[in-house]
């Protein structure tokens, strides 16, 4: 191997191994001040994890309540129109088995009613006597 080619591995094997150790002692310095301040940070990410968590539990709870409502609105809306497409059928079914609709009940006890009030009112005029003819007597 050429002096030059020596030279170069030497300069990249000493610039590997200076980098190494500065992360290694890069390492131990964070592990000291973990140490040193380990407690405060700790109760610091303890506290914005329950903000985080209390952020995301309500904005999730609103979703899924969001969620909720429109799966029951739709739902509500399929159920109307099967309910229609029921008493639709049900009045055909009535209708061709000849059973009286409510309307038809109220139209004849109308007609019965205003019979009972002219019923009534003959019953309450006193008989017109009507004269005998001359041919009813002989006869």
């Amino acid at each position: 191997m050429s002096k030059l080619t020596q030279s170069k591995l030497n300069t990249a094997t000493q610039t590997t191994m200076d980098t190494a150790r500065q992360m290694w002692m890069a390492g131990l310095g964070a592990f000291v001040k973990t140490g040193q301040e380990g407690g405060r940070l700790f109760s610091s990410l303890v506290e914005e994890g329950e903000k985080f968590q209390d952020k995301v539990s309500t904005k999730t709870t609103n979703q899924v309540n969001d969620t909720v409502d429109s799966v029951m609105n739709r739902a509500s809306g399929q159920w109307d129109k099967l309910e229609a497409i029921l008493e639709d059928r049900v009045i055909k079914v009535l209708d061709k088995l000849g059973v009286p609709t409510k309307d038809d009940v109220a139209e004849l006890i109308e007609k019965i009613d205003a019979l009972q009030a002219a019923v009534d009112n003959s019953a309450k005029k006193p008989a017109v006597k009507t004269k005998k003819t001359d041919t009813e007597t002989t006869a």
